[in-house]
């Protein structure tokens, strides 16, 4: 099972790669989404609405 098309798993997939690849534990869940979301937003621009 898995969350989301395609694009967005290896989306997910190379931004959790790219932050060195930390072991999912629930104690550092946030931590690493974070890090996957800061990461993603240095890679993207957005708009003054903060739409894609």
């Amino acid at each position: 099972m898995q969350f989301g098309d395609d694009d967005l798993v290896a989306l997910c997939t190379d931004l959790h790669q790219n932050i060195g690849s930390p072991h999912f534990l629930a104690k550092d869940g946030w931590t690493i989404f974070v890090q996957m979301v800061e990461l993603y937003s240095q890679l993207v621009d957005v708009n003054v609405d903060g739409k894609l």
